[in-house]
């Protein structure tokens, strides 16, 4: 998404906004919506959000479109929950942003 080969840029400025932030009846949970995506909460590196989109299974990809980083989760296992929920995701965008703030605070170190 980054490189503006598969999306645009003026697609890229519209996934900035969210249209819809009600209570989901299937999760009962209230998840910010928009352009057929998910808004999710993230608060790390410098980002307040990640736009993406879950599966079943636990399944998921997202995207932070201010550190320019996609993150793809596909599992054959059948498991329950929804993006930070999912342990086995959580901790692999956890492990992923524990690097993007250690190269954040590098290269604000050497300037």
């Amino acid at each position: 998404m980054a490189t503006q080969k598969l999306i645009g840029e003026q697609m890229l400025d519209r996934l900035q906004h969210h249209y819809n932030n009600d209570t989901d009846v299937i999760f009962d949970d209230k998840i910010a919506k928009g352009h057929g995506f998910f808004y999710l909460p993230l608060h790390r590196a410098g980002t307040e959000f990640v736009v993406g989109h879950t599966g079943h299974g636990c399944q998921q990809v997202i995207s932070d479109l201010k550190n320019k980083v996609s993150i793809a989760y596909v599992s054959n296992g059948l498991k329950t929950g929804l993006y930070d929920l999912c342990r086995t995701y959580s901790r692999l965008q956890d492990s992923i942003y524990d690097v993007i703030e250690s190269r954040l605070r590098n290269s604000q170190a050497i300037l």
